[in-house]
């Protein structure tokens, strides 16, 4: 009997690791997941570093919060030309190009610039994570899981989220041995610095060359392909599903300051439970909602169960009073938003979004769905300048409450949509 069940299980375990990513494509897949998790820690730092930032850089809520509308702002627009960029030229050279890029731009970071050298620093390095690179990350592992999508999408973002633990744990350890935040931080960004570099070299050694699937000569096929693409109202869809999920990552951020003010957590503990929040806990959630999506045959579904337990969680957050129940919340929100965030790009398949301009698909998706960045940070800094801090935190998690329900209402047309194809196929044959 024992011995039956251990078999059943190793069976279910080996069902998450798709069959499609073979040995010779894990180093591609580890170069681009190892840059991935590095390159948004250096324009997002507040993540784990909030005080630390502050203190070191002599920054305000409000300048904090500028940093991050100038990251969103940069990748909105970046992501509307990442896609076109993704289908025309060789990811290599883009991804290598923008790991080297953020390597010398971290550098100037770590030298302490005033605040408007900050913002170029921010909008230099955000070009290279998105212009440069999202999209042809998008599309290197979309063609790796063209028979399985949702699974290759769920298990490359898990081990993206657990190189977002290991990562940032480094970048921990030299805070707290530095004698002061000040050194800390700078140590850190060379330790990011060094990231990057590594990464280019990786890059230019592993990611393949690429069939092109934009050229020129096809021309009209493009044309009908983009057509096709603005005409499908699936698109707009998942842009707010993609739109309301993200704003909730985002927000996350938040919790960091709320866990020292509100029950006096360390710096070190904090900066711990809000890397196993924004990224350890995807490590598990991305490759089982993966599975999950696998198994019932539509991420749709599954992201839009996900999003009814995530309304749940951050309701938590309004009603939470003990640090035990705090951190549950955090933690089940991490896990929720995290799984749906890892398959949410796999729903472009299952929309029947063209694939001839794979590039121009995710880069939409990805500037208009990641845009709360935009006013989001900007908005909450001047909520935590002007305001009592509990009234500010209370309007953090109301706006998330409200990210969810939007998310969830379009992951409903998406569902409705995808129900009435299927009958209207089915009633044709």
């Amino acid at each position: 009997m024992m011995e039956r069940t251990k078999h059943r299980l190793r069976a279910h375990f080996l069902q998450l690791l798709p069959s499609t990513i073979t040995a010779q494509q894990w180093p591609l897949v580890l170069t681009v997941t190892f840059f991935g998790s590095a390159v948004y820690k250096v324009t997002n730092l507040r993540e784990v570093f909030y005080h630390q930032m502050q203190v070191a850089l002599h920054l305000s809520n409000l300048q904090i919060g500028m940093l991050a509308s100038v990251v969103g702002i940069t990748s909105v627009v970046s992501n509307l030309f990442g896609g076109y960029l993704a289908d025309r030229v060789q990811p290599r050279y883009l991804i290598s190009s923008a790991a080297f890029v953020s390597s010398l731009l971290t550098l100037i970071y770590l030298s302490y610039p005033p605040f408007w050298g900050l913002i170029g620093v921010h909008i230099g390095i955000t070009i290279c994570g998105m212009l440069l690179f999202w999209a042809s990350y998008i599309r290197l592992i979309g063609r790796l899981g063209q028979v399985n999508q949702t699974s290759v999408y769920g298990l490359v973002e898990g081990v993206r989220s657990l190189l977002g633990i290991i990562l940032p744990l480094g970048a921990i350890g030299l805070v707290n041995v530095m004698a002061t935040a000040r050194l800390g931080l700078r140590a850190a960004l060379f330790y990011y610095a060094g990231c990057f570099a590594l990464s280019g070299v990786a890059a230019l050694k592993w990611l393949p060359d690429e069939p092109r699937i934009a050229q020129s000569r096809h021309g009209a096929t493009q044309r009908g392909a983009y057509r096709q693409l603005f005409g499908h109202p699936q698109l707009y869809l998942i842009i707010l599903v993609v739109f309301g999920t993200y704003a909730v990552f985002g927000l996350m951020s938040y919790t960091t300051p709320y866990m020292t003010l509100s029950h006096q957590f360390s710096p070190q503990v904090v900066s711990i439970v809000a890397i196993i929040r924004q990224y350890g806990v995807g490590c598990l959630s991305m490759p089982l909602f993966g599975y999950l999506s696998r198994h019932v045959q539509s991420p749709t579904k599954v992201i839009w169960w996900g999003l009814w337990g995530l309304l749940l969680a951050v309701s938590g957050l309004l009603v939470s009073q003990s640090a035990v129940s705090l951190v549950l919340s955090i933690g089940l929100i991490g896990f929720l938003d995290n799984g749906i965030r890892g398959i949410y790009f796999a729903t472009q398949a299952e929309m029947h979004l063209p694939a001839a301009v794979m590039g121009v698909s995710a880069g939409l998706i990805s500037g208009l769905g990641f845009s709360p960045d935009v006013v989001s940070f900007l908005v909450v800094g001047r909520w935590l300048d002007r305001l009592a801090p509990a009234t500010a935190y209370r309007l953090v998690w109301w706006t998330m409450l409200g990210a969810v329900v939007l998310a969830l209402l379009a992951a409903s047309g998406l569902w409705i949509l995808k129900t009435y194809h299927e009958c209207h196929r089915n009633g044709k044959e």
